[in-house]
């Protein structure tokens, strides 16, 4: 049993590579990783993007450790040689970087005679660490204390979130959303009100330039009687407002 089973964790996702910081890549795995964590009961409240450098990990990725239950990367544990994440990891969590056998036996098999001293390097992991599977190019990922390292590229990275999401337990939060033709500053009064009426539904307004709606608001909690009050009052309130 996950000791996080009824309850949120606190996520935080470092993502790594030059690449998404000079524009040359658009990260799309923060984005799929927080909706993922919302269904399943967990938030992501923290997504940082780092260089690919040893003095990131140590300034940025390491003070994390302590703040947050559970803590994401993606990218940097490729062959080439900017792909320092494994030894970087092994760094700020004080142990040694060394051949993992069963990380060495999975590529031997996926790349076979193709298997080159690029592609060992990615079995040469943090000391002591589970691996995490990758059907897609056998070069897994890998769990140490509570930092999960995978993969940057879209498609395996959620093939690796997915194989250890049911492994992280979670309280999963109602949800009831309603949508308005007026503006937020038409509204945002009783917002505020309905917000100290109820203190533990979350609400949240998302405006969009174009469509059926101008603004959806979302409402979060782990109280649906309170969820469906506070929903019917924010209805009755802006009903009222759209009206004039």
């Amino acid at each position: 049993m996950s000791k996080f089973e009824n309850r949120s964790a606190r996520v935080a996702l470092v993502i790594v590579g030059n690449e998404v910081l000079s524009g040359d890549t658009h990260d799309t795995n923060g984005h799929y990783l927080a909706h993922r964590l919302s269904e399943i009961g967990h938030r992501l409240e923290l997504m940082l993007t780092i260089q690919d450098s040893f003095e990131s990990f140590e300034e940025y990725v390491k003070p994390l450790i302590s703040k947050f239950d559970i803590i994401f990367t993606s990218g940097g544990i490729g062959p080439t040689p900017d792909d320092i994440t494994r030894e970087a990891i092994a760094r700020i969590v004080d142990c040694k970087a060394v051949v993992h056998e069963e990380a060495m036996r999975m590529l031997e098999e996926f790349y076979g005679d193709r298997i080159n001293d690029n592609a060992k390097r990615m079995a040469v992991l943090p000391e002591g660490c589970e691996l995490v599977m990758n059907v897609q190019t056998g070069a897994p990922g890998f769990k140490i204390g509570n930092i999960y390292s995978f993969a940057g590229v879209p498609e395996i990275f959620r093939d690796m979130f997915e194989s250890v999401a049911p492994t992280l337990g979670g309280r999963p939060a109602f949800r009831r959303e309603l949508t308005t033709k007026i503006g937020e500053s038409r509204f945002s009064h009783v917002m505020r009100e309905a917000c100290e009426e109820f203190p533990d539904v979350e609400i949240g307004s998302y405006p969009k330039m174009s469509g059926e709606y101008r603004v959806k608001i979302v409402l979060k909690g782990y109280n649906g009687q309170a969820l469906d009050s506070c929903l019917t009052f924010l209805s009755e309130r802006i009903t009222e407002l759209e009206k004039k």
